[in-house]
Formats: C-alpha cells, structure tokens, sequence
C-alpha cells in the first residue's frame, strides 16, 4: 500500500501560425493512493543452484487530485475552459515467471542467469484497457 503526490506546474502554449490562439495548462495536483498483493511460489532445483518461481500480483489505484484544466483562447478575444477528468481508480493484474540459475564454471565468465516473463492487464473508469507483456533475459559476470 502507498501513496504518491505530484504537483505539476502549468505553463502557455503559444500556436506558431500567428493566429494569436494559445493554451495555458494550469497547475494541478495528483495523489494515487494504491494497495496491492502478490501471490508467488518459488520451487528450487534439487541441486540448488537453480529456482522457478510463479506469481500472481493485484494492484488498485485510485486517484484523488484535482481534474486537470485549461483555458483556450481563440487569439480574437473569446476563450473556452476545459476540465479533463483526473485517472479515477483502476485495477491492474499481473501473472508471470521468474527463472535464477547459479552458471558458474558453465558459461565463460558469467556467474548468474536470470529470465522473467510477464502479462499485465490494467482496467478502469478513465483508463482505457491495457494489456502488457514484458520479457527479460540477463548474464551476471
């Protein structure tokens, strides 16, 4: 569980075809508060130089700063506010595999390998479904 504050600064952006319009973001506050468990089982190979480990990971995220907002001018002298939302909650789950094997003396110089896979799907009011899959592979000398 956790929290997290960002405060952004606003600032003018001015449209380069000199027709005078500009959009000025103003200043806003985030804070995600997000609570979350992982479940995971770790099998260590009999001559214990090598582990497979499954998890499965849970995450929920609720956002509770301010919405975003902006005011456009139109360069002949009317504006518009606009309010975005802010990201809401959403929910995040993960599945993956992480392998660890000790190389010594098998592979050159390197001591230790490591591989993971992952698959992420997030999902929420203001946030689009997202799917993820992330893959590394690494060499310890």
């Amino acid at each position: 569980a956790g929290l997290s504050y960002t405060s952004t600064d606003g600032d003018t952006i001015n449209f380069t075809d000199n027709s005078g319009q500009s959009l000025v973001l103003n200043s806003y506050d985030t804070v995600i508060g997000f609570a979350g468990g992982t479940l995971a089982r770790t099998i260590a190979a009999e001559s214990g130089k090598a582990a497979t480990t499954t998890f499965l990971t849970a995450n929920y995220y609720q956002d509770f700063g301010d919405d975003p907002s902006s005011i456009f001018y139109d360069g002949r002298g009317g504006s518009q506010n606009i309010t975005s939302s802010n990201i809401g909650g959403f929910g995040e789950i993960g599945i993956g595999l992480n392998y660890f094997a000790d190389v010594s003396g098998k592979m050159g110089g390197v001591q230790r390998l490591n591989a993971a896979i992952r698959a992420d799907v997030r999902s929420g009011d203001n946030v689009s479904d997202a799917y993820a899959l992330t893959a590394q592979f690494r060499l310890s000398f």
